[in-house]
C-alpha cells in the first residue's frame, strides 16, 4: 500500500494509502470489512507440507534431542523443493555428517536442485550488530540471493540464546514476522524441548520462553513411539492458526524412520493415525528451581555424574553444570545444549 497525502484527524497526523486505509506511524488503519474487502482477490495461503506449515507462516517443528527433527526438517525441505526454492539454513551438521546421513553402500542421495543448503562459515560478528542479529540479516540476504521464499532455520538456539527470557525471545519474533511480513517468506524454525516424562506434546513443551510459542503461527512436535523407541516416531499439531487440527491427541501421525539403502535417503515413513500413545504428563522441570539444585548438589556430592543426575531427576542434559553445584545461587535453565549434530539417531536411550 503506497502512502498518499498527509491528514490531520483529531490532531494525529495520518497519511491516507490507496486503497482507503489510513497509517498512524507503523500502523496502517481500516475497518474490519475493509481488511476483507483489500484481499478478497488475492489466492489463499497454501499449504507447503500437508496441513503442518502453510504460505507466509513463521512455523516451529520442535522435540527433544534426537528424535530426528532434521531428518524430518530436511525431508520437508526437499519435499517442498519440488516447486520452489528452499533455503536450508543448517547451522549443526558439517558437510561430512550430512554427506554420511544420506548415504548408503557408497551411493548418495540426489535432492531436488531447487533445496539450496546454507552452513555457518565464520561464527564471530563482523560488524556492530550482535551475532544472532547478523545472521538473521545474512539469512534474508542468502535467500535474496538463492530466490528463495521458503526459509527452514535449524536451530533456533543459534538466533537466541537466551530463548527463555521473554525480552530476547520476543526481539527475535519481531525480527521473524518483520522479516516474513516485508518480504513475504515462509519460515520454519526447529526447537528443542527439556527432558520430559512421557506424555503428551503439548505447547508448554517448547524450550524458553512462552513468547516464542504464543507469536509463532504454527507448530508441530515428534513424540516417541513406546511400542518402538528405536525408529517409531510420531507427529502431532500443537498449534494452527490456518486451519483445523488434522493431527490432535486424539488422531497422531505415526512413523517410522527409515533408510532407503538404494538411494541412501533417509526419511519418515507415514504410518496410520492413531490417538496419541501418553496420557497427561506433568512435569519435573516445574519443580523449585532451589529445591532442584538442591537435590542436583546431595547427588553430586555422591558423585553422580552430570548425565547421571539428570536422568534421576528427570531433567534434560545441560541444564546443570559443575558451577552451578557450587555457586551459591546458579540459575537452572531448561535451554537444550544437545543437538542432532550428525551423530547416530537411530538409538535407544
Amino acid at each position: 500500500m503506497s502512502q498518499e497525502n498527509m491528514t490531520i484527524r483529531n490532531g494525529i497526523e495520518t497519511f491516507t494509502c490507496n486503497d482507503g486505509s489510513y497509517n498512524v506511524g507503523v500502523l496502517n488503519i481500516c475497518t474490519a470489512n475493509q481488511s476483507i474487502e483489500r484481499v478478497k482477490d488475492t489466492p489463499d495461503l497454501r499449504p507447503l507440507y500437508d496441513v503442518l506449515w502453510y504460505e507466509e507462516e513463521i512455523c516451529c517443528l520442535f522435540a527433544t534431542t534426537n528424535l530426528g527433527k532434521s531428518i524430518l526438517a530436511i525431508q520437508i525441505a526437499n519435499e517442498i523443493a519440488k516447486t520452489q526454492n528452499v533455503l536450508y539454513v543448517d547451522c549443526e551438521m558439517s558437510d561430512r555428517q550430512f554427506r554420511k546421513r544420506y548415504s548408503a553402500n557408497e551411493t548418495s542421495f540426489r535432492f531436488e536442485n531447487r533445496l539450496i543448503r546454507a552452513k555457518i562459515d565464520i561464527v564471530e560478528s563482523s560488524n556492530n550488530n550482535s551475532a544472532e542479529d547478523e545472521l538473521i540479516e545474512n539469512i534474508h540476504r542468502a535467500a535474496v540471493a538463492s530466490e528463495s521464499k521458503v526459509i527452514i532455520i535449524d536451530n533456533l538456539s543459534w538466533l537466541c540464546l537466551s530463548s527463555e527470557r521473554s525480552g530476547d525471545a520476543t526481539k527475535l519474533m519481531r525480527n521473524l514476522i518483520m522479516l516474513r511480513n516485508q518480504n513475504k517468506y515462509s519460515i520454519m524454525v526447529i526447537a528443542h524441548t527439556p527432558k520430559l516424562e512421557p506424555g503428551q506434546i503439548s505447547e508448554n513443551d517448547l524450550a524458553g520462553s512462552k513468547t516464542l510459542m504464543n507469536m509463532m503461527d504454527s507448530a508441530f512436535s515428534i513424540g516417541r513411539d513406546p511400542k518402538d523407541k528405536k525408529k517409531g516416531r510420531y507427529i502431532k499439531q500443537v498449534k494452527s492458526r490456518m486451519d483445523e487440527y488434522k493431527y490432535s491427541e486424539d488422531g497422531v501421525l505415526f512413523c517410522t524412520i527409515t533408510k532407503d539403502e538404494a538411494t541412501g535417503f533417509l526419511y519418515y515413513a507415514k504410518g496410520d493415525i492413531k490417538p496419541e500413545p501418553y496420557g497427561r504428563k506433568k512435569r519435573k522441570d516445574s519443580e523449585d528451581p532451589e529445591e532442584l539444585r538442591n537435590k542436583a548438589k546431595a547427588l553430586y556430592a555422591e558423585g553422580k555424574s552430570l548425565r547421571k543426575m539428570e536422568d534421576i531427576l528427570h531433567l534434560h542434559h545441560g541444564t546443570f553444570k559443575r558451577a552451578d553445584l557450587i555457586s551459591p545461587s546458579p540459575s537452572i535453565s531448561n535451554e537444550d545444549r544437545d543437538y542432532d549434530n550428525g551423530e547416530p539417531i537411530l538409538k535407544d536411550e
